[in-house]
């Protein structure tokens, strides 16, 4: 019995490659896309956070870094970074009585895209890319206000709608938290 090799013709040889290259690429990179290398920080600012509520406002990635920054006179500040990239900004100030934080900070959030009134807290805006929440300190003595300001700088979650919604719930689940650890509770 004779054996008969059997030739591939080229497009086949061609084909098959193809085919085992995209596998190969596929398995190397199953593990990148969707992974959180990190866990979502149950702290934001020295202030509790509610992970379920922060989570879908964090990209994936392997690791997180928060870095707090005291700016004096009741104010403080947080940057959260995802593989050492800035992806949310949380600002809280306490401010005269008599100032108006929305419309002080109007183009920002201009600048944040499509602000929108919210009920959440005295006042509130959420934008496409941040939100800024201002209630009234009872417990202070000179009864100024406090101002909680988020900005993203990532598109996380991608669609705006969902942004927005994950937004409002983390400001609705922070704020209050915030307020407490300030001391602003009647």
């Amino acid at each position: 019995m004779r054996v008969i090799p059997v030739i591939r013709p080229r497009r086949a040889r061609h084909t098959a490659a193809v085919v085992t290259l995209g596998a190969l690429l596929l398995g190397a990179t199953a593990g990148c896309s969707g992974a959180r290398g990190y866990e979502v920080p149950a702290e934001l600012c020295g202030v509790p956070a509610d992970t379920g509520r922060l989570s879908p406002l964090l990209p994936d990635g392997d690791a997180i870094e928060q870095k707090e920054n005291d700016l004096g006179q009741g104010s403080r500040s947080c940057r959260l970074s995802v593989d050492s990239r800035q992806v949310l900004y949380v600002r809280a100030d306490v401010v005269p009585a008599d100032t108006d934080p929305v419309k002080v900070n109007e183009h920002a959030l201009i600048g944040l895209g499509n602000p929108q009134p919210a009920g959440i807290g005295d006042d509130a805006r959420i934008a496409d890319k941040g939100a800024l929440a201002v209630v009234a300190c009872p417990a202070d003595p000179q009864k100024r206000k406090f101002v909680l300001e988020a900005d993203l700088a990532t598109k996380t979650p991608e669609d705006t709608a969902d942004r927005r919604r994950a937004l409002t719930r983390f400001l609705e689940a922070y704020l209050p938290q915030a307020l407490k650890k300030r001391g602003c509770t009647a």
